[in-house]
């Protein structure tokens, strides 16, 4: 597999779908038992793929798969924003079929590629706003169907079952770009989606209330020495958050640290073991909660690194 950084990574089953990044269209699936890469397809050349947001969602519109696809090997993919300089915002939608499927199953035209989200009546393009490379978005709501996308001090909320925006608000206490984005587990309330932020020296617990359409945010605390760092890589590991790397907002400083928050006592620690390479916008993936795999990432020479580590999640979190 080629260099890569500030790539968006989507866990299906036993693969890793490492789907575009910086300056790169190329989208690979990584199989976790075989250890091995295979080719699925190129972003349309003109759809900028550095900080963009993909999302699995299997009923957008016409796209949804049939019953009969429901064999554990196809997917329906989102992938939105990214825009930067004169590359434009896109709106892609891909029916994924497992490129690992060695049986001579007959998939559909455009399976496995990149097309343009359309009304299935009148075939009119269906484009979300122009988001930038560093906007975050994740799925949320009780029924598992908002899209919600977080960029500057706005939040927006689509539904993908129209593609329709049923709110912006724009309440957040600070501008949030490159930042961590983690939807947490519902409690109680079922109505009340919460989210974990960082940029900077910011950290907040966010709640939407998708019956009030309000959201609320909590402060929460900050290790110093990660206050001037953003663009890392993230992943929640069932009540902590781990964060790896990073770029210094005033410099071209990189970083190597593992972070590790956590939900429960709301307290960080700060990793024994570091990276042996100093990354930005790396990108990773659980697939099972034993693992966490580290893809790609940016050096100080600004060139996509070719990279993907494994840590093993019980050491990591043995530390504290």
């Amino acid at each position: 597999m080629e260099g890569v950084s500030f790539s968006q990574c989507v866990v299906f089953g036993d693969e890793i779908l490492i789907l575009g990044g910086n300056d790169r269209g190329s989208c690979y699936s990584y199989h976790t038992i075989k250890k091995g890469y295979r080719f699925i397809t190129l972003y349309p050349e003109r759809a900028a793929t550095q900080g963009h947001i993909v999302v699995r969602y299997d009923k957008i519109l016409h796209n949804q798969l049939n019953p009969e696809s429901e064999n554990g090997l196809e997917m329906v993919l989102l992938s939105i924003g990214g825009k930067r300089e004169i590359r434009p915002s896109h709106t892609l939608v891909m029916k994924y079929h497992s490129v690992w499927d060695d049986t001579n199953t007959k998939i559909n035209a455009n399976t496995n590629e990149w097309v343009s989200l359309t009304e299935e009546k009148t075939n009119e393009l269906i484009k979300f706003k122009e988001y930038l490379a560093s906007a975050r978005g994740c799925l949320s709501g009780k029924n598992g169907n908002l899209l919600i996308v977080s960029v500057n001090k706005t939040i927006d909320v689509i539904n993908l079952d129209t593609c329709q925006y049923l709110s912006t608000i724009s309440n957040l206490p600070r501008y949030f770009f490159w930042h961590c984005m983690i939807p947490l587990p519902h409690d109680n309330d079922i109505n009340i989606n919460h989210f974990f932020f960082i940029l900077l020296d910011c950290c907040l617990l966010v709640k939407y209330d998708e019956s009030n359409n309000v959201v609320e945010h909590e402060e929460l605390p900050v290790i110093t020495s990660l206050s001037t760092f953003l663009g890392y890589g993230y992943v929640r590991i069932d009540d902590r958050i781990v964060l790896v790397g990073g770029t210094t907002s005033l410099s071209d400083i990189r970083g190597n640290d593992v972070y590790i928050f956590s939900l429960k006592d709301r307290t960080w620690m700060k990793s024994e073991y570091p990276l042996s390479l100093e990354l930005a916008g790396c990108c990773l993936v659980s697939t099972n909660n034993s693992t966490i795999s580290i893809i790609g990432g940016q050096y100080k020479s600004l060139e996509n690194q070719p990279v993907h580590y494994t840590i093993d999640t019980d050491l990591l979190l043995s530390q504290e």
